[in-house]
């Protein structure tokens, strides 16, 4: 499947330690469900944004939440890649595509703000230790009366907690930072503390 990029709106994804600096290491067991989240998380949140403008056609079904060992998955209504990494310390940007079956003008312009949508959908949803932060402007999102629910509003919770108890086997890292980026500039973060999953 082809994917056409969606602006210049990044995913800046920070491992921190107990310090609050930038964590150097990471297992990759961790790295990989954390990535694997995201993908079915920036998936949800498209999903309803385009379902709540009638953009998608009755074939297209909500993601479901898939076990971690999965072969086949579930098809993609946007793409998360890797599109820059941090040299010393871990944190990496994260680049969103729309697929190509999809990119038409108005879906381009509902997911224009996905990368807001994604950092104000994990800060809203209800899992424990997480802190949201929005500095500016509000996603397009909390207009929806659709979406006005306190707890979890695109069902992410199962996604965050699988990735929370691998990144908790981690002794040095102490939160995960997920937070928007345009044009180099933060304007919406979300930190998820880990010591609420410590054994």
């Amino acid at each position: 499947m082809d994917f056409e990029p969606l602006n210049t709106r990044r995913l800046r994804l920070t491992v921190k330690n107990a310090e609050g600096v930038e964590a150097p290491t990471v297992d990759a067991m961790t790295w990989g469900i954390l990535h694997v989240a995201l993908q079915e998380i920036a998936d949800k949140v498209a999903f309803y944004l385009l379902s709540e403008e009638g953009l998608l056609e009755p074939r297209y079904r909500r993601p479901a939440n898939l076990p971690p060992k999965y072969q086949i998955p579930h098809q993609r209504f946007v793409q998360v890649s890797v599109c820059d990494l941090g040299k010393g310390s871990l944190w990496e940007l994260l680049a969103l595509s729309v697929a190509s079956a999809l990119a038409d003008p108005h879906v381009v312009a509902v997911l224009d703000n996905l990368a807001a949508n994604i950092v104000w959908g994990i800060g809203k949803s209800a899992v424990r230790g997480v802190r949201l932060r929005w500095p500016q402007i509000r996603p397009r999102l909390e207009t929806h009366p659709r979406h006005r629910r306190d707890n979890d509003p695109f069902e992410i919770g199962p996604n965050l907690r699988e990735v929370l108890l691998a990144a908790a086997a981690n002794p040095a890292l102490a939160s995960l930072e997920i937070s928007e980026e345009y044009e180099g500039k933060e304007r919406a973060s979300v930190e998820i503390e880990l010591k609420f999953y410590r054994r």
